[in-house]
């Protein structure tokens, strides 16, 4: 089957019978079967240019169970990604605490098993986290703690 696309747009060839083979491998397996046949896996690739295509990008919540990636469209403000974890949050939205991922990966050095609040500590005292309100336009790798009035707490 083929398809007419305009010029711009991304065209990867793949064959669902292939993928769905690999996909039924073992990790090892499916590794040395690639390796030995010098292939790959398109779903990687698929997934990144229809992430892109879609305009997506990520930010991240955190707390001391777990850390969380939210999918959002790149250009939402910061009510509107709140949204996407619960609609009070964005209704009752008040600010956010922003740090950017770098700042994280940055200041993650030497302090190897201490958990995420001491390299959240580390940022804020380096003074990389920054206090936005509702007009601030999400940005790709943002971590953030979001106050809202949901529920008498906040996230």
């Amino acid at each position: 089957m083929w398809l007419k696309n305009a010029p711009m747009d991304k065209l990867i060839p793949f064959s669902v019978k292939f993928e769905e083979n690999i996909a039924s491998m073992e990790p090892q397996e499916r590794e040395d079967y690639l390796k030995a046949n010098k292939t790959q896996s398109m779903i990687p690739k698929i997934i990144t240019v229809g992430f892109k295509a879609l305009e997506c990008i990520n930010y991240f919540t955190t707390g001391p169970d777990e850390v969380r990636a939210w999918t959002i469209r790149n250009g939402l403000k910061a009510p509107g990604a709140a949204g996407v974890i619960h609609s009070d949050f964005e209704a009752k939205f008040i600010r956010a605490d922003v740090y950017s991922y770098d700042s994280f990966k940055e200041h993650a050095g030497g302090l190897k098993g201490q958990g995420g609040k001491a390299i959240e500590n580390k940022v804020k005292s380096a003074g990389l986290q920054r206090t936005m309100g509702k007009d601030y336009l999400v940005k790709d790798g943002d971590i953030m703690f979001i106050h809202h009035g949901a529920g008498g707490g906040k996230k």
